[in-house]
């Protein structure tokens, strides 16, 4: 089977984006595919920890944008759509693809699907990780925002045009289902999910006392972690909570504030940006790792939870009340899922999972549906069916 992936981000490209794409490529061609990837050229060239991964690919290529000139197409992903769908019809024929897998976001370059399947006839796959109009909760109201207009115009051709059409949570996926109950039979759930041999020369770190880990992005000011935190650590002077990730975003600012306020300069570490071996190493040796969802988002699953169950950890999930991310979790005897105005729950799990320290998430077999070689045998046998 001849595979076409378009995404537009490819490593060396960072950020969750590539890391997808990368482990279905991966393992496509373990699976005895021919892989070809059609992304943008985003001008990186440094070291990214997934080149080995994408090694195997047969072809790579990068394209450029449209001139910033043209009127109305004043957007890097916006003016990468043209060249996209000219260079897939030429990819298409040059090596006889069977069939074409598109992974979004970026949201808008999904139109190709309409152009490019009607040119060459070939099956078209879209795979999404976050939702295109429906349940896209956490834009402005489409009224008074021309993405989400433009989303909600585009979305039901874009369902009824794809071969299929896959999600990278069950949540979503059913919400789907819900607003698409005619397109049912090709709408699927492939999540995210780790590679173990991302883990193989990992480097335990001894670490003394009770750490808890949370790699990730600040959306707020986390008072309401941070206040039942600071009830937990009276007493307890061995606990230490360590965050990596940007440190220079406008809520991280607030975190520090917040953290400085209320005297918790000895227990909280912010560690900024460092490798993937460096945040991997830490979450091996903790005791626990946060995870925090999008607020008002059901649909959502952070990509740290998954970290969490390669390194096998107790897992703290913090959401509204719902969120794609318990649909995991429930999986596990020593993962937790609490409400973010909930800090009773909080303080209870951080006091709970201290004193019983569990040594791991308590469910190997779980944590198996979750790796990255499993997940594209799912898509895989997606792709294979729409031939």
């Amino acid at each position: 089977m001849n595979v076409l992936i378009i995404n537009y981000k490819f490593p060396p490209d960072p950020g969750v984006a590539s890391f997808r794409v990368a482990k279905f490529a991966k393992y496509l061609t373990e699976f005895g595919c021919n892989v070809h990837v059609l992304t943008r050229d985003n001008g990186n060239d440094g070291p990214h920890p997934l080149m080995d991964d994408i090694a195997a690919v047969d072809s790579i290529v990068r394209t450029d944008v449209m001139s910033d000139k043209i009127p109305l197409v004043n957007t890097r992903v916006t003016r990468w759509i043209k060249p996209m769908i000219d260079n897939a019809v030429r990819m298409i024929e040059e090596h006889d693809i069977d069939i074409v897998l598109h992974s979004a976001p970026a949201h808008f370059p999904l139109v190709g699907c309409m152009i490019i399947k009607r040119r060459t006839g070939i099956p078209y796959i879209v795979d999404l990780r976050d939702p295109l109009y429906t349940g896209n909760l956490d834009k402005e109201p489409f009224s008074i925002n021309f993405y989400k207009l433009a989303l909600r115009i585009l979305e039901p051709k874009i369902i009824q045009c794809a071969s299929a059409v896959v999600f990278a949570t069950e949540t979503m996926r059913d919400v789907y289902i819900d607003a698409y109950p005619s397109h049912k039979s090709k709408i699927y759930c492939v999540e995210n999910g780790y590679d173990p041999e991302d883990y193989n020369d990992i480097k335990q770190q001894t670490v003394e006392g009770f750490q808890i880990v949370f790699p990730g992005k600040f959306r707020d000011d986390m008072r309401w972690f941070f206040e039942p935190f600071s009830k937990f650590v009276n007493g307890r002077s061995d606990v230490k909570f360590t965050h990596f990730g940007d440190p220079n975003r406008e809520e991280a600012m607030q975190v520090r504030e917040v953290v400085e306020n209320l005297d918790l300069g000895d227990y909280v570490s912010f560690e900024g940006y460092v490798t993937k071996d460096k945040v991997l190493s830490t979450c091996m040796s903790s005791n626990l790792g946060l995870v925090v969802s999008k607020p008002n988002s059901s649909t959502y699953a952070g990509a740290k939870t998954y970290d969490y169950i390669g390194c096998d950890i107790p897992i703290l999930g913090v959401d509204d009340g719902e969120s794609a991310m318990r649909e995991i979790l429930v999986n596990f005897p020593n993962a937790y899922a609490t409400e973010r105005s909930d800090s009773d729950a909080i303080y209870e799990t951080l006091v709970s999972t201290y004193e019983k320290k569990p040594p791991s998430l308590g469910n190997s077999e779980a944590a198996e549906k979750y790796t990255r070689r499993n997940l594209t045998q799912k898509m895989y046998e997606i792709l294979y069916s729409k031939l």
